[in-house]
């Protein structure tokens, strides 16, 4: 065989295919996955010349390697022989390398489509190459003009369907809906697969995966302004009250969490948000009852939370007004609630938007509660995100009590001062001896997490637009210091996003 041309690597893989073609013996599997790898980061291997515009059946490599590989899994005993898919995984590296057209200059348009219903490693190579060749014409026309998308989202609904599968679909959807694919709307939200999409929402089995689904289209949905069918993502309150399992309510509620962050993404004016109003009520009764519910207390209050959380932080109109009403018909910020000492409504008030608060509940929940307890610390970071709520708590933010604090609590309290800047400007004109003692002159930290909160807090310090006065000079010194010696016009700052979501 003339192997003139190819590097040592792929000869020897080559001829490795070749004996077990003839013998049947097992794939070594070790030898051809790091081939792969070899051959993922070097294009050169099957391509060494790239000028040349011969066209890939001129293409000595893949003349070579396509029919040998075809053989094998066209063979009898190929799944006992390679039992970890290493020759599907060499198949999918090398057909990563073309496009769509030239795969099928390779392959029949059916090797596609039973392929999608064949081997689940062959099904997930497939997809891929839809996904990586989504934007092309050649590829539309199959979505469009074959059963392509039928064995697709059939397997994907499959009751038994493996997660690399499932993942890869939810891959190729959202990949669709990034690109703003028509496909989105002239099949997947067309009447066409209704019937598979009313079987998969009606079926306990189905419900979570199907919503799953919805969420992967509901970009789309948004920013197209498509009317979704209100049964496809609205739940009933007894889909959540009467369900015996436990995993499912929960996931059921983070549902409706993962939507109101993609509206607050991605819609403006949504149809959306009016139609789930309800459920988001019904969400809030269900929330009501955990006092005398442990299940709810114990799995579903948290989730709950999140979902408010995600309510408070939404710029989108119509859910600032819905957020209002929860606030003021609700009653789940009253101070009392914290004494029922559920950790809950603790993490209620230590994550919703203190800004979307009215001043008198938060006034109210810091004058029954003392802040520098261990137990409602949290709910003291969280209002400091709220310039009105920290002017009505710096009396109590002097130096008298900060320094009493435990360094892991008082540095997170100068960490969370040092992201605002009414906060930084109170740190520095308000408590110097806070600034000289904790972080200008600050004492030895060994112990790691505090040693983070400080250098976080410098950092915060000396790469704002406040105004540091005498403590630039030595909040900067300690600073470089605590970033191996590096001056600090050579460090770049770093933004915390999940600090930035509580901006």
């Amino acid at each position: 065989m003339d192997y003139t041309g190819l590097d040592s690597s792929s000869v020897k893989i080559h001829v490795h295919l070749n004996e077990i073609l003839n013998s049947d013996k097992e794939v070594n599997a070790t030898l051809i996955e790091n081939y792969i790898l070899q051959l993922r980061n070097n294009r050169s291997i099957i391509f060494p010349d790239e000028q040349s515009d011969g066209g890939i059946e001129l293409n000595k490599f893949i003349y070579l390697f396509v029919p040998t590989i075809n053989n094998l899994l066209n063979g009898e005993h190929y799944h006992e022989i390679d039992p970890e898919r290493a020759v599907i995984g060499l198949l999918d590296a090398i057909l990563a390398y073309l496009n769509i057209e030239e795969i099928l200059q390779l392959y029949p348009v059916d090797f596609i489509i039973n392929g999608l219903m064949a081997d689940s490693a062959i099904c997930c190579m497939i997809i891929r190459i839809l996904r990586n060749n989504a934007k092309s014409e050649t590829t539309n026309k199959l979505f469009n003009e074959t059963t392509i998308f039928d064995s697709i989202l059939s397997r994907y609904f499959e009751k038994d369907t493996i997660l690399s599968v499932v993942n890869q679909v939810e891959l190729l959807i959202s990949e669709l809906v990034s690109i703003s694919s028509t496909v989105v709307s002239t099949k997947l939200l067309s009447g066409e697969f209704k019937a598979l999409y009313d079987q998969a929402r009606n079926n306990k089995d189905q419900l979570v995966k199907f919503l799953d689904y919805i969420l992967l289209l509901v970009p789309y949905v948004l920013e197209e302004s498509y009317d979704l069918p209100k049964n496809y993502y609205i739940l009933s309150y007894l889909e959540f009250s009467d369900n015996d399992d436990v995993l499912q309510v929960v996931l059921l509620i983070q549902f409706y969490s993962k939507l109101i962050q993609r509206i607050n993404t991605f819609g403006e004016d949504t149809k959306l948000f009016p139609n789930i109003k309800p459920c988001l009520k019904d969400l809030i009764l269900f929330f009501k009852t955990r006092q005398n519910d442990d299940i709810v207390q114990s799995f579903y209050s948290n989730d709950i939370v999140d979902v408010l959380f995600h309510l408070s932080y939404s710029k989108v109109p119509q859910v600032i007004v819905f957020n209002k009403e929860v606030v003021c018909q609700y009653e789940l910020f009253k101070s009392y609630n914290l004494f029922l000492h559920l950790d809950c409504d603790i993490k209620l008030l230590s994550t919703f938007n203190p800004r979307a608060l009215p001043l008198e509940i938060v006034e109210d929940i810091v004058d029954e509660i003392s802040v520098f307890n261990q137990r409602y610390f949290s709910i003291l970071l969280n209002c400091i995100g709220s310039e009105q709520v920290f002017n009505k708590l710096t009396p109590r933010l002097n130096t008298a009590a900060v320094s009493k604090l435990s360094f892991d609590m008082l540095y997170s309290l100068l960490l969370r001062m040092s992201k605002f800047e009414y906060s930084r400007e109170y740190l520095i004109s308000g408590l110097p001896s806070i600034v000289s003692d904790y972080l200008a002159n600050p004492p030895n930290v060994s112990e790691s997490e505090i040693w983070n909160l400080k250098k976080d807090t410098l950092q915060n310090l000396l790469f704002s637009d406040t105004d540091l006065n005498v403590w630039h000079d030595p909040i900067s010194k300690n600073f470089s210091l605590m970033c191996n010696g590096r001056k600090v016009q050579d460090i770049l700052p770093q933004v915390d996003i999940a600090d930035r979501s509580l901006q």
